[in-house]
């Protein structure tokens, strides 16, 4: 009988991305629940093509200026970067925790400027 194997190759370790994320994240980054909206919206695809728009009950096909979107989007996605980068750190102790911590207040301090 040959031996089952799950749907991600750290199978049968751990079931999913997210009991490792929770199992490295110490801290509570968000770091799973960013992967459950983003993952979510790479397979089903709509929900996150409204997660960044000012109207997102406007339906339209035609492209549409959104500012303030298009910098909260590329600021979640620094900040999911940087969320990996800080467990890469942890867990090969690369010593880059000084660097890292004033990346992390350098992008909170953005936060500001857009809301």
């Amino acid at each position: 009988m040959k031996k089952k194997f799950g749907g991600y190759w750290f199978n049968p370790e751990y079931n999913s991305p997210i009991v490792i994320l929770r199992k490295l994240t110490e801290q509570s980054f968000g770091l799973d629940w960013m992967y459950k909206v983003y993952s979510a919206a790479s397979h089903g695809g709509h929900v996150a093509s409204n997660i960044f728009l000012e109207q997102p009950d406007e339906i339209d096909i035609n492209p549409r200026s959104n500012p303030k979107g298009a910098k909260l989007a590329v600021i979640a996605s620094c900040r999911y970067l940087l969320y990996i980068c800080i467990l890469r750190n942890k867990f090969e102790h690369l010593g880059l925790g000084k660097e890292y911590s004033k990346l992390w207040k350098q992008l909170n301090s953005f936060k500001s400027q857009i809301v």
